[in-house]
């Protein structure tokens, strides 16, 4: 009996590398402006374009090529990764396969057999995500979750992150039993109840306390 995959998580940089989407409707559009936020370029292989995916085009013409015709083997070529995003079963299996022959990552929409990475649900706080997946089991659960976490994780979190990020430099410069010390006490449930009820002010003194207590190497 075949078992599910086990997929391994990750981020991947895409800033600067090229992504191919086959496909111009309005689930290519949503793919492109997700790769558009995360830098890459783009190479969109479609006989026609979606209003979204025109205008997305149009703002940013000089990262993304259009190609309006079909889907073309030799298309793969010098991609980093590639999306399809059609409705069309034979044109996803030709780009799987030629994706697979020239050893790139290969996602085919809502196909998970088809799929050699699968594109999690997100939460988006600022700079934080939290994905969430299904294996390819049930993509519909996995944007169940992500309202679900989007209703739960608040603003609170970003600003918590964004006062990490200023003060990391020097709690990494700090003896490494202080820096535990630190990260124990800041990340945990009594701070964010702190940070709803009296700000990230009183979060923010809450640190500089913990810092007085140490010695910086």
């Amino acid at each position: 009996m075949s078992s599910s995959p086990r997929y391994y998580p990750v981020f991947l940089n895409l800033k600067g590398r090229r992504v191919l989407v086959v496909g111009g409707g309005k689930v290519a559009a949503q793919k492109m402006k997700h790769l558009l936020a995360a830098g890459a370029l783009l190479r969109v292989v479609s006989p026609s374009l979606s209003p979204a995916a025109e205008r997305l085009w149009r703002r940013s013409p000089d990262r993304i090529v259009v190609k309006r015709r079909g889907f073309q083997s030799q298309d793969v070529k010098e991609m980093h990764l590639v999306i399809a995003a059609t409705d069309d079963e034979v044109t996803n299996r030709r780009v799987f396969a030629a994706g697979e022959q020239a050893k790139l990552w290969v996602n085919v929409v809502d196909v998970p057999s088809l799929c050699s990475f699968i594109a999690p649900a997100i939460v988006r706080r600022g700079g934080m995500q939290l994905a969430i997946s299904t294996g390819g089991g049930s993509p519909a659960l996995a944007k169940l979750l992500r309202k679900v976490l989007h209703r739960q994780i608040g603003p609170e979190y970003l600003q918590l992150l964004r006062l990490i990020r200023r003060y990391r430099p020097a709690i990494n410069r700090l003896p490494l039993p202080d820096k535990r010390r630190i990260w124990r006490r800041l990340m945990t449930e009594s701070v964010l109840r702190r940070l709803r009820r009296s700000g990230i002010a009183a979060v923010e003194e809450y640190l500089r306390e913990q810092l007085n207590g140490t010695h910086v190497v």
